[in-house]
């Protein structure tokens, strides 16, 4: 949003500027954004990367909500964050476990990935459970690469649940971490319905896998794009 105001908004001109207002309520905090005495401000005619970024991360990533808004007079931005993610949010974090040097997702596709792509991801309907933004439009564009008709995205239980009551899910990648909740009660929808997942996960998890799940598919985020067609692949082997 800063590299935006100052290329467009009103931080590129020297009579410009912002004011940024944080205001805790009793079960989340508001945080607004506004220019003033900018350029005169017109909505975009598309959603570039970083417009997408700044709209979905929040209520992706956190179950909070984004409104932007493109007024004439200055762009202006209020976001609502659940307080639960605002209290001890440093000491929340969990250690990461190191993870294998590997590619980025967008990278080009193995030969393996070719033959996923062509026997096992084309047109085919995918759960990709996923809490991180950014990890997800990844891994959605590289299956969307590797011939998928379609990425059903979901960052809740809740949500992923409703997929694949709504949908004709073939088969699923599913981060066992969701916050403050796991995939465990997806994967166990999805066994019973007898639809193939494999797990993702940054942290060590094995540990949290009860025994019906335990000889499933784990692939260690981040992850590269070998990483998640050797996963895929074990699926149907």
């Amino acid at each position: 949003m800063t590299t935006n105001s100052v290329k467009y908004g009103a931080l590129c001109s020297g009579a410009g500027y912002v004011t940024f207002e944080i205001q805790p309520k009793a079960d989340e905090v508001l945080i607004k954004w506004t220019d003033h005495n900018g350029p005169v401000v017109a909505p975009p005619t598309k959603r570039g990367f970083g417009s997408t970024i700044i709209e979905k991360s929040i209520p992706h990533d956190l179950n909070g909500t984004a409104d932007v808004e493109f007024k004439s007079e200055g762009y202006s931005a209020t976001f609502s964050i659940p307080k639960i993610y605002i209290h001890d949010i440093v000491e929340a974090q969990p250690e990461l476990v190191d993870g294998k040097d590997g590619e980025p997702l967008m990278e080009s596709i193995s030969q393996e990935a070719q033959k996923i792509k062509e026997e096992v991801v084309k047109g085919k309907e995918i759960l990709l459970v996923e809490d991180n933004l950014l990890i997800a439009l990844d891994a959605q564009q590289l299956l969307e690469d590797m011939g998928a008709k379609k990425i059903h995205s979901a960052s809740s239980v809740n949500r992923a649940l409703e997929v694949i009551q709504e949908s004709a899910i073939d088969f699923a990648v599913l981060d066992i971490n969701l916050g403050n909740e796991t995939s465990l009660q997806i994967a166990d929808k999805l066994k019973s319905e007898g639809i193939p997942f494999l797990f993702a996960s940054g942290y060590d998890s094995k540990d949290i896998l009860d025994n019906s799940h335990s000889g499933t598919p784990i692939v260690r985020k981040p992850y590269s794009s070998e990483d998640l067609v050797s996963g895929i692949s074990l699926l149907f082997s």
